[in-house]
């Protein structure tokens, strides 16, 4: 992971990044969704852009949709999903349906890569400016990876905004600073 704003946007790919459990449905509705009405749309004006659906797969779903599409794999469960992390040039969040705030999302902000996500995939998280894009629109979530493997230095602005961001609420950390004086009251003889 990046330690600081100062490091993102090194990735020099075209590679983009969903990380799932496909055999969760909603998931693997994002992923057909991603897939059926969003990826022409970015092949088509990135002709080398690449795909990967990283997550346990048991059923085979994922890689079955994945199958016949240009620039697209499906790996199924991987035991470490840093690799992957590290040669995205993108992250993506594609859900259609789901409550709660999305770990994944997080994640991704943590790696300090450049997220384009439905209003879904974002729930709960911060302002639509700390990513790329939000959107449910087809036509406008694949104009945001796009944007986000041309326009280089504005995504990683944005990542870098939002690596800031997360890093003040969800790291190591944030969580130290928050459960501190929970201890610290303990230790005085004050708990409560």
């Amino acid at each position: 992971m990046p330690s600081s704003p100062s490091e993102i946007g090194l990735v020099d790919t075209k590679s983009v990044l969903f990380t799932a459990a496909f055999d969760r449905p909603e998931n693997l509705e994002a992923a057909s969704w991603l897939l059926r009405e969003v990826w022409p749309l970015v092949i088509a004006r990135e002709p080398e852009a690449t795909l990967t659906l990283a997550g346990v797969d048991p059923n085979g779903d994922a890689r079955r949709l994945a199958a016949d599409q240009t620039g697209v794999a499906a790996t199924g469960y991987v035991n470490e999903l840093g690799e992957f992390y590290r040669r995205s040039r993108v992250f993506v969040v594609p859900l259609r349906r789901g409550a709660g705030v999305k770990f994944k999302t997080v994640v991704a902000m943590l790696w300090g890569i450049p997220i384009v996500s439905t209003p879904i995939g974002v729930e709960g998280i911060g302002d639509d400016d700390l990513f790329v894009r939000v959107t449910d629109d087809a036509d406008l979530f694949a104009d945001g990876i796009v944007n986000a493997i041309v326009e280089r230095d504005e995504s990683a602005q944005t990542a870098g905004v939002a690596l800031e961001w997360v890093l003040d609420r969800y790291s190591d950390r944030a969580f130290a600073a928050a459960i501190a004086p929970v201890y610290l009251d303990e230790a005085s003889g004050d708990g409560r």
